[in-house]
């Protein structure tokens, strides 16, 4: 009775690790859904390891995206496991994500435009550091934010420019974020 059941268990772990992004594996990027998630040209979601979208209003979550865009959509990199992690739905597995021997995790942090996560990792202390250096540098989300309003660049749905006035450095307001 044991064996069936280790047997089981092998199998779901080997079918988790033998998806298309095993680590150390070599995968192009289709697409950035997140500052934090990317999509693989065969469909597979993989979160970055270690990092999540920073709380500011200096940068917003399209800023972030876009920012992950330019670093790696439509390139090769490498996926490299630190501990497995997998959403409630099995599917997206979190991964350290290098591009030609950087590590994207870190780059985004170090740039200001992702937080350390909460997430039990072995560079956990080296995500802190980098952060609290782009903070220092106020690089990113940790920018000094602008000191006078401006009206909301931001189209309402009824086409007209929105009414309401923001700090943000994005020119939108928190509704058209």
């Amino acid at each position: 009775m044991k064996r069936p059941v280790l047997w089981l268990a092998c199998a779901l772990l080997f079918s988790c690790l033998s998806a298309s992004a095993r680590a150390g594996d070599t995968v192009s990027v289709a697409k950035v859904l997140s500052p934090d998630l990317i999509q693989l040209e065969d469909g597979t979601k993989i979160g970055l390891l270690g990092i999540g979208t920073p709380k500011s209003r200096a940068v917003t979550k399209q800023d972030c995206i876009e920012h992950l865009s330019n670093l790696i959509k439509g390139k090769t990199v490498v996926l490299e496991a630190d501990t497995l992690v997998v959403d409630k739905n099995g599917k997206t597995l979190q991964r350290y994500v290098y591009l030609d021997g950087t590590l994207i995790n870190m780059r985004m942090i170090s740039d200001g435009y992702a937080a350390p996560s909460k997430t039990s990792h072995s560079l956990k202390a080296e995500f802190a550091t980098a952060f609290a250096d782009a903070k220092s540098s106020q690089r990113g989300s940790h920018a000094t934010e602008k000191s006078t309003a401006e009206q909301c660049t931001a189209t309402t749905q009824k086409g007209t420019r929105c009414k309401r006035y923001t700090t943000n450095l994005s020119g939108k307001c928190w509704q058209h974020e």
